[in-house]
C-alpha cells in the first residue's frame, strides 16, 4: 500500500494500459491491498483538477483525469448549468462531481450507492469539496432497482464490485425503484447507470418512468446479453441508442437519448 500511495499516478496510468502487465498489477492489488484501502490525493489534471478525493488503488489515473474518458465525455456534452442528474451506482463520487461542476449553482446531483462503507467514502468526498463545487448534491445510501423495499447486498472483491444479491446476502440495504427517484427529486437530464449488471432489472421496474422521460442515459454495459436486455428495453420506451467503446479497453456503453 505504501508504494501506491508513492507512485505516480502518470506512472500507474502507463503500467494500467500496459498489456499483461496491467492485469498483473490489478491482480497485485486484489490479493495484497484490503478492499476497503482509499488513497487520498489532490486531483493534478483534468475535469476535477484541484478536488482533493479518496481513490481506490486501481483507480489512481482519477488523480490526472484519465478515469473513463468516454464517460466523462459523455456527461460534459450532456449536462448544462442549472440541469438535475442522477448518478446511480455513484461509488466514491467521481462522476458525481463531474456533474456537479457541470450543472452549476443551480444545478442539483443525485448520487445513489447502496453499500455503507462506498456510501461514507462517497459523502466524505463531497462534503471535502463543498468549497469548490456550487451545485446542490444529495449522496443518497440506497439502491436503484427492479422495485422497492429491501434488499440482500453482496460485498464485492474490492468495494466498487458490490452488487445487490437476488436471496440472501451479508448486508440488508434499502432499495427503491427509478421510478420513485424520479417522482421524489424530479425528472433528470441526465442518468448514468453502473450498478454491476443489474442494470436491466432497473429499467424493467422503471418501465412506466422511461415511456415519459426525457432523459439522456448512459449505461455501462457488463455483457452481451445484458446489453442487448437493455437496448430492447430502451428502443421499447422511445430511445434511441448509440453503442459506444471506451478507446483502449473493452468496456463497452449505451448512451440512450430521446
Amino acid at each position: 500500500m505504501a508504494i501506491l500511495g508513492r507512485l505516480s499516478p502518470y506512472a500507474f496510468h502507463l503500467l494500467r494500459r500496459t498489456p499483461l502487465v496491467g492485469d498483473a498489477m490489478l491482480r497485485v492489488i486484489d490479493t495484497f491491498v484490503p478492499p476497503d484501502a482509499l488513497i487520498a490525493g489532490r486531483v493534478r489534471a483534468g475535469p476535477l483538477e484541484g478536488l482533493v478525493m479518496h481513490m481506490y488503488p486501481h483507480a489512481l489515473d482519477m488523480a490526472i483525469g484519465r478515469h473513463e474518458p468516454l464517460v466523462v465525455d459523455l456527461i460534459r456534452r450532456h449536462l448544462s448549468e442549472g440541469d438535475l442528474a442522477f448518478d446511480i451506482g455513484a461509488n466514491v463520487g467521481y462522476f458525481t462531481l463531474l456533474m456537479a461542476r457541470c450543472v452549476g449553482t443551480s444545478g442539483h446531483v443525485v448520487a445513489f450507492e447502496p453499500d455503507p462503507l462506498v456510501g461514507e467514502h462517497l459523502r466524505r468526498n463531497v462534503a471535502r469539496n463543498q468549497g469548490h463545487i456550487a451545485a446542490s448534491i444529495d449522496a443518497v445510501t440506497m439502491a436503484i432497482a427492479g422495485s422497492s423495499g429491501t434488499r440482500p447486498f453482496m460485498p464485492g472483491s474490492r468495494l466498487s464490485r458490490g452488487k445487490l444479491g437476488s436471496e440472501s446476502g451479508p448486508v440488508t440495504v434499502s432499495a427503491m425503484t427509478l421510478g420513485d427517484a424520479v417522482d421524489r427529486y424530479g425528472s433528470p437530464r441526465l442518468i448514468k447507470f453502473d450498478v454491476e449488471g443489474a442494470e436491466s432489472e432497473v429499467l424493467e421496474g422503471a418501465l412506466e418512468s422511461l415511456a415519459t422521460l426525457d432523459s439522456t442515459i448512459i449505461i455501462e454495459a457488463h455483457s452481451q446479453r445484458l446489453e442487448q436486455r437493455c437496448l430492447r428495453l430502451l428502443r421499447e420506451s422511445g430511445f434511441h441508442c448509440e453503442r459506444l467503446l471506451q478507446p483502449g479497453t473493452k468496456e463497452t456503453y449505451i448512451l440512450a437519448t430521446k
